[in-house]
């Protein structure tokens, strides 16, 4: 998330990405994947624009913790529709609304948008990727083997 959760006060980008950088140190790329956790109720109430705003203040800091280093923006993939037809013991729609659900599929819309004025690299993860059938938020295992195949060749570009 870009913006402080009481949920997960570890969990914020703005706050941890300086760090993160440094202690990975020398990188060959940085590589920024957040918006999902932004579209909590209580953060930003699906306000994607918002969270677009705040990735690329993640993206600044990390640029300038490794300057020349290509600082790479994955929207991730968007929240699956379905999420609404889970069990509620999941807890996913006591955090998430309609109004989340539509803020992650506009996501990719604003990062792709904003990232050329800023002069950062895009990938929309949602485009070789989908959210599981189990929880509708996270990438299950096969969607996770085909993003790091993906996110390869982006860097590649990079590199």
């Amino acid at each position: 998330s870009v913006f402080p959760d009481p949920t997960a006060p570890f969990a914020c980008g703005v706050d941890a990405i300086e760090s993160c950088v440094l202690s990975a140190a020398p990188v060959d790329a940085v590589v920024i994947m957040l918006g999902i956790n932004d579209m909590k109720v209580f953060l930003s109430n699906g306000c994607a624009g918002a969270s677009a705003r705040g990735i690329l203040t993640v993206a600044g800091k990390a640029a300038a913790m490794a300057p020349g280093v290509p600082v790479l923006v994955v929207a991730p993939p968007p929240i699956g529709r379905h999420i609404t037809e889970l069990p509620p013991e999941l807890g996913m729609m006591e955090q998430l609304d309609e109004k989340s659900i539509e803020g992650s599929w506009q996501l990719a819309g604003y990062l792709s948008d904003f990232c050329p004025l800023y002069g950062f690299p895009f990938f929309d993860a949602g485009t070789v990727v989908s959210a599981s059938a189990a929880d509708a938020v996270h990438m299950d295992e096969a969607g996770h083997t085909a993003f790091a195949e993906a996110l390869a060749k982006e860097l590649e570009k990079l590199l």
